[in-house]
């Protein structure tokens, strides 16, 4: 299906690959789908990165339900500005 994918890195691999502190118990994931939480590594404030819990989509602000944002991963650049 369109707009999934899969979180196999292990929380040791993660914490080497990108030099980050795991506070959570991160397992593999073989079926992520929009609006599901997901690890994110981001760039810290105080400098370097940080790995984080985020909501996958994108849920414009005008959005009465998150789940309009599992529709919306597949929003088309040539479009963006009509729609």
């Amino acid at each position: 299906m369109c707009g999934r994918y899969s979180i196999a890195a292990m929380p040791e691999q993660l914490r080497a690959m990108f030099e980050v502190e795991i506070r959570s118990n991160l397992e593999p994931r073989w079926n992520v789908a929009p609006t599901q939480e997901v690890p994110v590594v981001r760039a810290a404030g105080r400098g370097g990165r940080e790995l984080t819990i985020m909501r996958w989509g994108l849920v414009p602000s005008w959005a009465r339900d998150i789940r309009i944002g599992a529709s919306l991963i597949n929003a088309r650049a040539e479009t963006v500005a009509d729609k």
